[in-house]
């Protein structure tokens, strides 16, 4: 589904110009996404950790009664259920809407080590706060 997105957007004439755009899972140890490109595809890569971070934190948010009376949904007792796979589905559009951001406006690093944007730094605050 997101390679036929990534393959049918929108020439924009502000944007870079860039090679054709191809999205793919990366196994590997790091909870990570990544733009790059070689000779022939500009990537967008999504780790498998952190597809699995993102599944989690998902389902906690699911089963949250705060964020379910915020959205105004009722909280299901499954251990999947629609509210997390929607919440899933928004956060990872927004990751791979994120790397391809570095395609469009020529963000990509030539740097050879990966930039570890997903950090656990520890700190946790409220809904409020992180808005």
């Amino acid at each position: 589904m997101f390679n036929d997105a990534l393959q049918n957007a929108k020439k924009v004439p502000d944007h870079a110009e860039h090679l054709p755009l191809y999205f793919d899972y990366i196994d590997a140890d790091a909870e990570n996404a990544l733009a790059t490109q070689d000779d022939s595809y500009a990537y967008i890569g999504i780790t498998l950790p952190l597809v699995f971070k993102i599944s989690d934190v998902c389902f906690v948010l699911s089963k949250s009664a705060p964020l379910s009376a915020a959205l105004r949904v009722r909280r299901s007792e499954e251990d999947y259920n629609n509210l997390q796979g929607t919440l899933f589905y928004i956060l990872f559009s927004f990751i791979i809407g994120h790397e391809w951001a570095h395609h469009v406006h020529g963000h990509l690093s030539t740097a050879t080590h990966i930039f570890h944007e997903v950090l656990d730094s520890g700190l946790t605050g409220s809904l409020d706060d992180q808005i």
